[in-house]
């Protein structure tokens, strides 16, 4: 699949090189910013972007990560949806029920993106995090079906983040849950053994 220009992940990369990264990313950046057809403003995907940014290292300093695998994590998040320049418009933004063949095409987001940013040395820790943020906890997630702790502990951070802020964010298709609401909507995902338990638990303790 080739990159929609219809559909621009609002300023993922240019805010990731924003942060406080050693040179070499800095220096690499630019080209790693032809990913995207253009660097236009998506108000929905750069406000989900700037949370999942916020919340990853907030979680990571509660879990006393180091400071470079808090890095990771920031990366990681910022572009963990960049594969979604790949798939079409008209599928990200359906207001109703994926088909099973959209479904499927939208599923191949975390893959297309890997292949995206795998050239550039730079973005290596966000590889793991972009590739495995929508696998599960018991192995039924994609896209490879890793289970437990054989998904990378970063993206497994990742996840419990982007669920939590789909869930209190308002979308086309649906409307913004409540925090409690959020958390009790988790838990359950978590009793079906789809979420890390351990993490989920660090993680609703941070929310408070």
């Amino acid at each position: 699949m080739e990159p929609q220009a219809e559909f621009v992940p609002g300023l993922m990369l240019a805010r990731a090189a924003a942060f406080s990264w050693p040179g070499r990313l800095e220096e690499e950046f630019p080209a790693a910013a032809v990913l995207v057809p253009a660097l236009a403003n998506d108000k929905e995907a750069s406000s989900h972007s700037d949370r999942m940014c916020r919340l990853v290292v907030a979680v990571g300093k509660a879990l006393t990560l180091g400071e470079s695998d808090i890095r990771g994590l920031w990366l990681g998040a910022a572009l963990h949806d960049v594969g979604k320049i790949c798939i079409p418009g008209s599928i990200l933004r359906k207001a109703g029920p994926l088909a099973a063949e959209e479904r499927a095409i939208l599923n191949e987001h975390p893959a297309l993106g890997e292949r995206l940013c795998a050239p550039y040395r730079a973005l290596k820790a966000a590889l793991p995090i972009i590739r495995h943020h929508h696998e599960r906890f018991d192995g039924s997630g994609y896209p490879d079906r890793l289970a437990g702790e054989a998904i990378p502990l970063a993206a497994r951070i990742v996840q419990i983040v982007d669920i939590f802020d789909a869930l209190i964010t308002a979308r086309c298709y649906k409307p913004a849950w409540p925090i409690g609401q959020a958390l009790a909507g988790m838990r359950a995902e978590c009793d079906e053994g789809h979420i890390d338990a351990r993490l989920l638990r660090e993680f609703a303790r941070l929310i408070g």
